[in-house]
């Protein structure tokens, strides 16, 4: 059988011709509506929204919907037009077509239509920039907006059905005033450390003495089995899982502790970026300053910059990641001789961003991200290293 002809035909023209706008701006255009059999029309609706595609589940967001008509009655060969606008979100997200993501903007419209199918079509259009720096550095409270979100959070402005997205509602000066020393405080061996999240010997200390007790408890109980018995293979469960016990939490200590211990010897190290939030093109620059305590092996210094994009598809415990190295540059800063106790040490590097680099995007299921990573190579001893997210900005028009 063939299918059954739509009541009516949607197509829609744009203002622009490519349809290509700003962020920041509005998209215009118009909703043609051509009937091909009478019918009841109960209510006409156009939306607009932007939508990730990919390997990566799918999120949407920046919904608005309107109502362009109530009920009315559409007679055979009637032809109609309706003029639309929605407004464009200042930060964007702006269009990206990426390896295992892409963000698309779409306007879609809907007749209700009376006693059969409704009638829909969407049309895609593209944003390309940005209004103003400031409007693209709006969204960065703690990184969860990017490439589109105003300082509100993700439930306030994007809620939906498929995917609730969170942000914490601090403002730009709020996330990274406090984020990392500016430049000129690292001039002087005083500079204040790099703050970051890492636990104190105390609290430490605190997390691991229960899993010590309850592998130490396990493996004697297991031990005590086969000095009673002789059989390995009846005791074997309780030595392996309290093996793991206290294995695994001493691991997961050492690694949150790693730049402590090497600071007894580095001194304190300072860590900064200038600027944060930049733009495809720029350049970043990055400093490190200390001063040993004692005099210290460093076999190298490594400064690294790396983009990636992140797509993840399912929930749960089934869920498959895909990721695509985006850029990837490293600088070395090699050293013949040991440092000695006092001596002054300060670098800076410098990375130029790739003219087409992706704006940073993060959702829970679709990210673009920009880290910096450093690392100090301390030879017999752990290694210092920390790393700073970058927020890549859309051009700017």
């Amino acid at each position: 059988p063939k299918p059954e002809m739509s009541k009516c035909n949607l197509t829609m023209t744009f203002s622009s011709p490519d349809r290509t706008y700003t962020a920041g701006k509005s998209v215009k255009g118009t909703l043609n509506v051509v009937v091909n059999e009478s019918m009841t029309c109960k209510k006409l609706m156009l939306r607009s929204e932007w939508r990730t595609h990919g390997k990566g589940n799918v999120t949407t967001g920046a919904l608005q919907e309107i109502a362009l008509t109530g009920e009315e009655e559409w007679g055979a060969g009637a032809v109609k037009s309706f003029p639309f606008e929605f407004a464009i979100p200042a930060a964007g997200p702006v269009t990206y077509h990426g390896h295992y993501l892409n963000v698309d903007w779409y306007v879609a419209a809907e007749a209700d239509a009376a006693w059969a199918l409704n009638p829909k079509h969407e049309e895609e259009f593209f944003v390309t920039s940005v209004t103003s720096v400031a409007a693209a550095t709006s969204p960065l409270s703690n990184n969860r907006a990017s490439m589109g979100v105003s300082p509100q959070t993700f439930d306030e402005e994007f809620s939906d059905p498929q995917e609730t997205l969170s942000a914490s509602p601090q403002t730009f000066d709020e996330e990274f005033s406090d984020s990392q020393e500016t430049l000129s405080d690292l001039k002087t061996p005083s500079a204040v450390p790099v703050k970051r999240k890492e636990f104190t010997s105390g609290c430490a200390m605190l997390f691991v003495i229960p899993f010590l007790l309850i592998g130490f408890g396990a493996i004697g109980l297991g031990g005590y089995g086969v000095f009673t018995d002789g059989d390995w293979s009846e005791h074997m469960f309780p030595l392996l899982f309290g093996a793991a016990f206290i294995i695994i939490p001493s691991l997961l200590v050492s690694a949150l502790l790693r730049n402590q211990f090497a600071e007894r010897t580095l001194g304190a190290v300072s860590f900064a970026i200038d600027p944060k939030p930049l733009h495809a093109g720029g350049k970043v620059k990055c400093t490190l300053a200390f001063t040993p305590k004692s005099a210290v092996n460093v076999e190298k210094i490594t400064f690294m910059l790396c983009g990636e994009e992140r797509a993840t598809s399912g929930s749960g415990t089934r869920t498959t990641t895909y990721t695509h190295k985006l850029h990837e540059e490293t600088l070395t800063e090699p050293y013949a001789d040991p440092l000695s106790e006092g001596q002054f040490i300060r670098l800076e590097k410098s990375f130029t961003l790739p003219s087409n680099a992706a704006p940073t995007f993060l959702t829970s299921s679709n990210t673009v991200k920009w880290e910096l990573h450093t690392r100090i190579y301390i030879k017999a001893a752990p290694d210092w290293a920390e790393s700073s997210d970058i927020t890549v900005m859309p051009p700017v028009r």
